[in-house]
């Protein structure tokens, strides 16, 4: 269990990469860098976090888990309107994650944990079609989150919760289509 001054510690270096963040890309961002911006020396980085990347690792862990609450893909519009908010009330946590590709990361991650074999809902579609659609409606999702980020004034969150469900909706309807045809082959 960690204690206070490593909690302190860790959020710390965690502002400091999200700063940074919004000032470059990931791949520009050494430990160096992260230490100065963080006020903290390298060896204080190392204590904690091997790489940078097993920070952003971590990082994004924790924002995801948050807005990732269930396995069931049959979301609502109302789920959608609470993870929109939670998004929009951590602005440049979710740019960060959107721009370093960690949010397609995390959401294809989870989809590829779910069992195909046992999953009732899931047992008659296709593991490769399923992939390939979430894929596509993740890549979309990410597009209107960042969008809703930089206008947040121009658009209605319960609009992009409308847009999101019927995305899925629909995402959902072509999976059993392509599965209905794989099964044909």
């Amino acid at each position: 269990m960690e204690n206070r001054r490593s909690k302190l510690t860790k959020r710390i270096i965690k502002e400091a990469l999200i700063e940074l963040l919004t000032e470059e890309d990931i791949l520009k961002i050494s430990v160096k860098r992260l230490c100065e911006k963080a006020e903290i020396n390298r060896s204080t980085f190392y204590l904690h976090y091997e790489t940078i990347e097993d920070l952003l690792n971590e990082f994004t862990n924790e924002e995801m888990k948050n807005i990732w609450t269930n396995n069931d893909h049959f979301l609502s519009r109302n789920d959608y309107r609470k993870t929109l908010d939670y998004v929009l009330n951590k602005p440049q946590i979710f740019k960060a994650l959107l721009k370093t590709n960690m949010y397609h990361i995390y959401i294809m991650n989870q989809y590829a944990k779910l069992d195909f074999k046992t999953d009732h809902k899931l047992s008659k579609l296709n593991k490769e079609a399923y992939q390939l659609v979430c894929s596509y409606t993740t890549s979309g999702t990410e597009q209107l989150l960042l969008y809703m980020l930089e206008n947040p004034q121009t658009v209605s969150i319960d609009d992009i919760a409308e847009i999101l469900y019927n995305l899925n909706k629909t995402a959902i309807e072509q999976i059993v289509y392509l599965s209905r045809s794989n099964d044909k082959r």
